[in-house]
């Protein structure tokens, strides 16, 4: 799944597949990751500034030990090369969250970390776009450069936490 806002560089997927073939122990591969803003709203138009994106890898031996360390230092791995079969397994619960970001990152990410490794490699694998819509978990009223640092206890404290896991019920 890629958002359409979001690049991936064709030449870095195939050295992913290749990895991914030969070493079942990793359920994802990637590579590092740059975020660009428009000067303007909108999917094209002219730069504003670019920088790095994080993005890492997880060698963990153990499931709980991935998971832990994914929530320590959290990137968004669901941008990783992905094994088909686990991919179509782990979307199957999820897709119907009130929360996009919960649907779309949050949990498939964590369900990633503990399917197993995630290989980082040197490579540009991703180009992100910056925008205000990637915020929507900000309390209503609150813009991300209002001067407040908000963090991933600010989205899971929301009163619309509990939404997100009517579909799990």
């Amino acid at each position: 799944f890629m958002p359409d806002d979001d690049l991936y560089v064709t030449s870095s997927i195939q050295p992913c597949i290749n990895f991914l073939e030969k070493h079942s122990e990793y359920s994802g591969a990637l590579g590092s990751s740059a975020i660009i803003t428009l000067k303007s709203e909108g999917a094209y138009g002219k730069f504003d500034h670019a920088g790095c994106y994080p993005l890492r890898g997880l060698e963990a031996n153990t499931a709980g030990q991935r998971l832990l360390d994914h929530c320590k230092s959290y990137s968004v791995i669901p941008y990783a090369i992905r094994r088909t079969g686990q991919f179509r397994e782990s979307v199957k619960d999820y897709l119907f969250s009130a929360d996009t970001i919960f649907a779309l990152e949050f949990f498939p990410s964590m369900l990633l970390a503990v399917q197993g490794k995630v290989k980082k490699f040197d490579h540009l694998h991703l180009v992100r776009q910056d925008h205000a819509g990637r915020y929507s978990w900000l309390p209503q009223g609150r813009e991300l450069n209002d001067g407040i640092s908000y963090t991933n206890m600010d989205w899971i404290t929301n009163p619309r936490w509990t939404d997100y896991f009517d579909v799990f019920s």
